[in-house]
């Protein structure tokens, strides 16, 4: 069914979303809510409806749907406010309240029958997608790629979903310990080359079994938890359950199926080659599932020869357990007895990206992509293409990286595989943010969910919800991007990957952060750190070891400060990291340059820029410039000649267009105005950083500054503005204790003198280690 309300058409069948004909870049769910709303626009919508509708009844916050509801309105041009189109029923729910006009989908409406300010209504997905470029202009020609890609690849078939779970080693042997991931893989990639079925990735299955591994004796039987984590994130369909032993002079591979059925009976097969076994176990599970397509089981995917195969195996075991070096020696091996086998070449390619050799791995799949077009092979060439812009990617570029996912989208379009359409969606989605494209980002991320929904994969992965949330954080729908943060989490705990659950505690840290809620930053930034040291994740307990140091000295908690950026500056000494070591002298510069320790500040400060000039940073070079200026000593101030070198710094910064830089900027010469007691002037640079935060999307940095700005307001003998600026700094951070001071002036000034003395008591306990240089500009600020 398609319904037009004003401008607006919004197209079940196509589950698209136009304005005056221009295709809009809409999330599947808000999509799902506003089609919901205009299909019972005559009654109210309750959450627990929309809920039951949107996530089919599973346990969300009331949060999640108001987010897709702001989000509805954002696609309408509408708001809270004025509610042109979606009304808040207050305790009831929400109502479709525009005028609608019904049309089949299939149908064309005619002109005499739309609305006023409707446009004409394109034909044809294509040109609504065209249309759309046209008119904003911002998006790049690319789009047409993926609007033809979407619309013209073939229903997706119901396809089998297999999870092959790790065959255990129960040899004896300890040389067959690379049997357990490298058998596994031989399986995967056997089925994933040679029929039309679809496989959970080897990476999702190990995180999957990392915490409920299946028992090395007894029967070979699956825990419930661990079945149900494989269907429900993963979509499996089918489950392969595997036991490599000895019997006599041979192996005997012993391998179950789980399936919606049940679990089958145990079969065995014996031979003397467990590569052999393993692809001889891929074809009998083949053989055995439901067809879902042609399967060519009778083609070598791999290889014929029992060593080759091996080899592989080996190799792609090492790959997984981190050993890339080993694993390209493997390659190398196979290489070696056949030389154009394509698959062996593939991997070689990919160990030498994972080891940062991306000339040599380009080279071989540059190679390779030759013979993918000869060879007429959709999921060969996808996997180049795939694997090419994952290079350009890592060398940061981004075009090259945009047009090659395209071409491994489009190459793949045959497959009819929408898993991995969405994977290349989520590349691509996540190139366009870095790019700075974010309706190209959104379009490519919303695309993939879809592509997840029809994979039948109710829970998009992790990665996909992240990336979301960091386009959100960067457009500055804070709200939203939590939600997504929170999406991310648990998909990320119900698939077990742990490390990635620490990522997103991190990021959700940084945005508390970013919101003022620093006692729940505190716990997000502790939890990460403990599980990043407990799986000695070096590079992530740099990152959490510097958030937790940042969130104490906002915190005004300058000792546990320290501790924790010298332990990040200990910790990057030991793992080589340059911009560790940045991170943790700049810290601790600042840190005890807020305490006073110049001389101690100044080597920090000056070891850092020295790092940085060295790798020419130039923008961190400046930042760290200003921080140099923002703690002179007073022995050494003059004021006018801070300023002017200040200003010469500002106007290097302007080349950046930072908003972070200009607040850092327009405070430091704010302070330094006070120090000289030129309180105007001080208002100011309050003014400019006070902006220029706001544009960085940063409510808790915004809400200090207001204080400040504030405060400078009511010393110039503006109390109304200060009264002003203090209900805004209020509705983020009401215990920052700039807040907090500026409160019990204004209460000073109105002669609650009792009042004032209780406020100026919680700010100090507020600011803790930053009281002393708080109340260094207080004889300033109160005159």
């Amino acid at each position: 069914m398609r319904y037009v309300f004003g401008p607006f058409v919004l197209d079940g069948a196509r589950h698209e979303l136009t304005r005056d004909g221009e295709l809009l870049a809409i999330e599947p769910q808000v999509f799902e809510l506003l089609l919901y709303l205009v299909e019972h626009r005559e009654q109210v919508a309750s959450k627990d409806d929309l809920i039951e509708a949107i996530w089919n009844g599973r346990f969300v916050s009331d949060s999640a749907v108001s987010t897709r509801v702001k989000s509805a309105r954002k696609a309408l041009g509408d708001d809270g406010k004025t509610q042109q189109y979606i009304r808040t029923v207050h305790g009831r729910g929400f109502r479709f309240v525009a005028d609608v006009l019904e049309g089949e989908a299939s149908e064309p409406i005619s002109e005499a029958q739309k609305p006023a300010a409707a446009i004409k209504l394109p034909p044809r997905k294509i040109v609504s997608v065209r249309a759309a470029i046209l008119a904003a202009g911002a998006l790049s020609v690319i789009f047409i790629c993926i609007a033809v890609y979407l619309a013209t690849r073939l229903p997706t078939p119901v396809q089998n979903r297999l999870a092959v779970l790790p065959v255990i080693n129960a040899t004896g042997d300890e040389g067959l310990e690379w049997i357990e991931l490298g058998l596994m893989s031989l399986a995967v990639d056997d089925i994933e080359r040679g029929s039309a079925n679809r496989l959970v990735s080897v990476g999702a299955v190990m995180r999957a079994v990392e915490t409920d591994p299946v028992s090395e004796t007894g029967d070979l039987e699956i825990s419930d938890e661990l079945r149900s984590r494989l269907e429900r994130v993963y979509g499996a369909s089918h489950i392969v359950l595997s036991r490599l032993g000895k019997q006599g002079d041979e192996f005997r591979l012993e391998y179950r199926v789980v399936s919606p059925r049940g679990i089958s009976a145990p079969r065995a097969l014996f031979g003397d080659a467990p590569a052999r076994l393993a692809l001889d176990m891929s074809r009998s599970v083949l053989a055995a599932l439901p067809r879902s397509g042609e399967a060519a089981m009778d083609m070598e995917t791999i290889s014929s020869d029992p060593f080759v195969m091996e080899a592989y195996a080996r190799g792609r075991a090492l790959q997984y357990q981190g050993r890339v070096a080993e694993s390209l020696n493997m390659f190398e091996v196979a290489a070696d007895e056949e030389p154009e086998n394509f698959w062996v070449r593939y991997e070689q390619a990919l160990s030498l990206r994972m080891l940062g050799e991306y000339e040599a791995s380009k080279a071989r799949l540059d190679d390779l992509l030759v013979r993918a077009n000869e060879m007429n092979d959709p999921e060969a060439l996808q996997s180049v293409l795939n694997g090419l812009g994952r290079i350009h990617a890592a060398r940061n570029e981004r075009e090259k990286a945009i047009s090659r996912y395209l071409e491994a989208l489009e190459a793949g379009r045959s497959l009819n595989d929408p898993a991995r359409s969405a994977f290349i969606l989520t590349n691509l989605g996540i190139e366009e943010r870095r790019n700075g494209n974010f309706d190209a980002s959104e379009l490519y991320l919303s695309r993939a969910i879809t592509e997840y929904d029809a994979a039948q994969m109710p829970i998009p992965p992790g990665e996909l919800l992240n990336s979301l949330a960091l386009l959100k954080y960067e457009t500055g729908d804070i709200e939203a991007a939590e939600d997504y943060l929170h999406q991310a989490l648990e998909a990320f705990r119900l698939s077990g990957a742990e490390l990635s659950q620490a990522s997103v505690l991190k990021n959700l840290g940084e945005l508390s952060i970013a919101l003022g809620r620093w006692n729940e930053a505190d716990q997000r930034m502790l939890e990460s750190l403990e599980i990043r040291t407990r799986l000695d994740n070096t590079a992530g307990q740099l990152s959490s070891l510097s958030g937790l140091a940042e969130l104490r000295l906002r915190q005004g908690r300058f000792d546990e400060a320290i501790q924790y950026a010298e332990r990040l500056l200990e910790t990057a000494q030991l793992a080589g990291s340059l911009s560790g070591q940045v991170t943790a002298h700049d810290l601790l510069g600042e840190i005890l340059g807020r305490r006073g320790e110049t001389t101690a500040a100044f080597g920090h400060l000056t070891a850092a820029i020295g790092i940085e000039e060295d790798r020419e940073r130039e923008r961190n070079v400046l930042e760290l410039k200003v921080k140099l200026l923002r703690f002179a000593p007073s022995a050494d101030l003059n004021s006018e000649a801070l300023q002017t070198d200040l200003a010469e710094l500002s106007q290097e910064a302007a080349a950046y267009e930072s908003n972070s830089l200009t607040v850092l900027i327009s405070e430091t010469q704010a302070e330094l105005a006070l120090r000289a007691e030129e309180v105007e002037a001080a208002s100011a640079y309050f003014g400019d950083a006070w902006k220029a935060s706001r544009l960085a999307d940063s409510p808790s940095d915004t809400a200090r500054l207001s204080a400040r700005l504030g405060q400078a307001e009511l010393t110039l003998g503006d109390s109304d503005a200060a009264a002003a600026y203090l209900g805004m700094a209020r509705e983020v951070h009401p215990d920052h204790f700039e807040v907090l001071i500026l409160s019990a002036r204004l209460a000073e000034q109105r002669g609650e003198t009792e009042q004032a003395s209780e406020l100026m008591a919680a700010a100090e306990l507020a600011a803790g280690d930053h009281w002393p240089r708080a109340i260094s500009f207080s004889p300033v600020l109160s005159d």
